[in-house]
């Protein structure tokens, strides 16, 4: 076999690049692709943004098109809609409070709406919310739009012009447009969100937006309450209404899990408790979605705070209702006497339904409860508040916390129905109604009394004969009735 040779054979063009008349020209080339690939090497390393993954003459392209301008950028144009934030803080890094959404800088004069978006968070999440800012001096108003609430209220402070002045001043200075506010502007932007959501007993700056503490209680301190409501109701009434036992005791349970050691396993065994009982047994906010979602779901944040909440309302309504039982309600017996003659049956099915006045006494109370409950002067208004956090999770249940004065007040606000809902006020009469009434369905004895409490005003009767037999008693009360009036 004839043995290679390959490595010694010269190629013509390496052969004619390193004669000695082209030597200097080729060290010339070396040295500076040596140069360029040692700046491109130097460029990367300090740039952590550039991708690594290109190789070769892709690499070097995609590193030169990535340097940024010798020059820095040019201040945006001041026509056209450019969004500037509003940041509160003494040193960096600071809070993003609003965003102010800035029609045209250009402009002789302020524009006549001046838009600004912000947030809220609470325990149940972060919220978006928008403020118009209307008019200008004395006059100026803001409208707020949070999730299906709108409301409007005048602003304490104007300040709208100063801050179209500010925006568009921080845009002619380029780069990333923000300003700092003063305090005037921050006391007016923290009005906004306590305007709207009247129920924050602390509002303060978030990383963006505005965080929002809503009530809470200790719970040791709401256990001790519930056991006085309990011990009241048990020496100062002869008959309980069960709806109102049962929301008692379920707070007192909350309150056990918030003072136990393991409050996470509590908690979950009081979630158990929750989803099993009826929607009707559960206070107000104990029944909301967003309450259970916070409290009982997996691996929450705030849980304890959720509940803390939950267990605050949960105190603040049962002693409503404890209050409003004892100022409409009246004790008394109800005597059944018919001729033995009219009915063979020696016990009957009495069945009440409270008319119309029962409600209205009911509503007309509640009103004068919640006006005390917020330190005003007894009126027939009921508390003001066009949003909460929770409650607003669906209509009928806000306009019951509304009643009850779990949502908070903010007199000063009017606010726009942008879709009414039927039925509303009737689920809060009902809800009362039933929450203080001891007994509307009972089995009296021909010929002898029964013990009574219930809410002043008139009430429509049925009366059914039950057959002699106890055990046939379950389906009494869809046979046909013998007697109404």
């Amino acid at each position: 076999m004839k043995r290679s040779t390959w490595r010694s054979r010269k190629l013509p063009s390496i052969e004619s690049a390193f004669t000695r008349q082209n030597l200097p020209f080729t060290l010339a080339v070396v040295t500076i692709l040596v140069a360029a690939s040692c700046q491109l090497s130097q460029r990367a390393s300090l740039d952590p943004t550039l991708p690594t993954s290109a190789t070769g003459p892709d690499k070097a392209a995609t590193l030169l098109a990535a340097q940024p301008p010798l020059a820095p950028p040019d201040a945006p144009p001041l026509g056209g809609v450019h969004t500037v934030r509003m940041l509160t803080g003494t040193s960096p890094p600071r809070r993003v409070v609003a965003e102010i959404i800035v029609p045209d800088c250009a402009a002789p004069a302020p524009p006549e709406e001046l838009q600004v978006t912000t947030s809220i968070t609470t325990a149940f999440g972060t919220t978006p919310i928008q403020v118009d800012l209307r008019g200008n001096g004395a006059g100026e108003t803001a409208r707020i739009q949070v999730e299906a609430a709108r409301l409007d209220f005048a602003d304490s402070a104007p300040v709208k012009t100063r801050l179209y002045q500010l925006a568009c001043a921080a845009l002619k200075q380029g780069g990333a447009p923000a300003f700092v506010a003063d305090t005037p502007l921050i006391d007016q932007a923290r009005e906004w969100i306590g305007q709207t959501a009247p129920d924050c007993q602390k509002i303060s700056a978030a990383v963006h937006g505005w965080n929002c503490a809503l009530p809470s209680v200790e719970p040791e301190s709401a256990r001790q309450e519930l056991a006085g409501i309990r011990t009241t109701m048990i020496r100062r009434w002869s008959r309980q209404p069960y709806l109102l036992a049962r929301r008692l005791a379920l707070g007192a349970s909350l309150a056990d899990a918030l003072s136990a050691k393991n409050v996470g396993e509590k908690l979950d065994t009081f979630c158990r408790i929750v989803k099993a009982s009826l929607p009707i047994e559960l206070p107000a906010t104990l029944k909301s979605k967003r309450w259970q979602e916070a409290v009982c779901a997996k691996n929450v944040p705030n849980r304890i705070e959720a509940a803390t909440f939950g267990l605050a309302k949960t105190v603040a309504e049962v002693d409503f209702m404890r209050e409003l039982f004892e100022r409409t309600s009246r004790l008394g017996f109800l005597t059944l006497r018919i001729p033995p003659s009219q009915t063979p049956s020696r016990d009957i099915l009495v069945s009440l339904t409270p008319e119309s006045d029962v409600s209205d006494n009911l509503i007309r109370e509640t009103t004068l409860l919640a006006a005390d409950s917020e330190g005003e002067e007894s009126t027939t208004e009921p508390p003001h508040v066009c949003w909460h956090p929770v409650y607003a999770e669906a209509p009928k249940l806000f306009e019951l916390a509304r009643l009850v004065g779990l949502a908070g007040d903010a007199p000063a606000v009017a606010c726009e129905e942008v879709k009414p809902v039927k039925g509303t006020k009737v689920a809060a009469e009902r809800y009362f109604a039933e929450s203080i009434t001891s007994e509307t369905e009972f089995v009296v004895t021909n010929g002898r009394s029964k013990t009574l409490r219930l809410p002043v005003g008139r009430y429509n009767y049925t009366l059914r004969p039950l057959p002699a037999n106890p055990d046939e008693w379950d389906d009494a009360s869809s046979q046909q009735p013998q007697t109404t009036g």
